[in-house]
Formats: C-alpha cells, structure tokens, sequence
C-alpha cells in the first residue's frame, strides 16, 4: 500500500497548527544590566528575564522578548509585547502556546 507524503505530517506541526488561534499573556518582570540572560519562573508563577542589555532605545525589551521566545520554545515573532515598553513590568503575547504549556516549559529554567 502506498502512502502519500503530505500524510506524514510532523507531530510539532499539527500542535503548531491546532493551536494557531491560541494567545497567552505573560507578565514579566525585567532585569536589565544583568550579567547573563536568563528566564526564571518564581514563586506565585511570576516570571523574570535578566537580560545583558541596557534599558535604552528598547534594547532591553527586545532581548527579554527573544530569551522568552527561546524559553517557550516558539518562534520570536510568536512573541509579541503588549504592554510596558518603558517600564520594568511587561506583558508579552505569546502565540500558538496554551498556558498550561507556558508554566511546563518555563519549569526548568
């Protein structure tokens, strides 16, 4: 029996694909000037990124946004801030991830 190849669809694929519509809010507490980037996940189900960058011209921001991606493991343009720009306390969009996923994913780190 022959199979067509556009059946073997990757496992990670079809999650990506069942959760498209899917968005999770995460709010995140931002330590700039840090001496390595890391994501942490606190007491209470608080988040915290420390990032290298300074907190000038959104450099900050962006490297927080993308050390989040990497940690969920998700694309960085699933990663999306909504909320705080200026501020040490942001709120991030994350597409394509459910929350119950978001706290098993951030267990380790």
């Amino acid at each position: 029996m022959l199979h067509d190849p556009r059946d073997r669809v990757p496992v990670i694929a079809c999650e990506q694909a069942c959760y498209t519509d899917l968005k999770t809010t995460i709010t995140v507490r931002v330590q700039p000037r840090s001496g390595r980037t890391s994501v942490q996940l606190g007491a209470g189900d608080a988040v915290r990124v420390s990032v290298k960058a300074a907190p000038e011209d959104g450099k900050a921001t962006e490297e927080a946004r993308r050390a989040l991606a990497r940690a969920l493991r998700v694309p960085a343009g699933a990663v999306t801030l909504v909320r705080g720009a200026r501020s040490r306390t942001k709120v991030f969009s994350v597409e394509g991830v459910s929350p119950e996923a978001v706290k098993n994913r951030l267990h380790p780190f």
